[in-house]
């Protein structure tokens, strides 16, 4: 019985690794579709223009240039090897596994692979753009209305407060 269960044990094990190889390898596919490769190429980017803009600000004299030039060097050699594919895609690549089923991962892959899906990655950032925009806008209408509520409700409690003493 004890050779049963062990043997049991070990198949369930082997089962449940080759599932989870599978949807990683789900995961890893869905990823370099939905461009997730090129947008953390571009956060690479915009991270290395970060720092030389921090570098710039520095304002160091001309004659110290020598040091920015290899201390931005070193700042991009530390950057590629420590923020990059192979370094995030593993906690990606758990959140999805974490977040969705592997049919939908299957699922999402097709779709960002057809026409229509490439169609919708290409216009993302534009979208992502405009939809903070957009958000940005109603808010900054919202403010004065949410300004006058809190007014209000300091007036309100102030009343309270005002019959609380007068009570006592």
């Amino acid at each position: 019985m004890k050779r049963f269960a062990a043997l049991l044990l070990l198949l369930l094990s082997a089962f449940c690794s080759a599932g989870e190889k599978s949807q990683r390898a789900t995961a890893e596919k869905l990823l370099r579709v939905n461009g997730t490769e090129q947008i953390l190429k571009k956060t690479h980017e915009k991270i290395e223009q970060i720092i030389a803009n921090q570098l710039i600000q520095l304002q160091v004299p001309p004659e110290k240039k020598a040091v920015i030039d290899q201390f931005t060097r070193r700042i991009r050699e530390v950057l590629a090897a420590e923020v990059n594919w192979s370094t995030l895609t593993p906690p990606i690549i758990d959140a999805y596994i974490n977040t969705y089923s592997e049919k939908t991962m299957k699922e999402a892959t097709r779709f960002f692979a057809s026409k229509a899906g490439q169609e919708i990655l290409k216009h993302q950032p534009q979208m992502r753009e405009t939809t903070i925009k957009a958000v940005q806008h109603v808010t900054e209408q919202f403010m004065p209305r949410l300004k006058q509520l809190q007014q209000e409700m300091l007036i309100t409690i102030d009343a309270q407060d005002a019959q609380y003493s007068a009570a006592r």
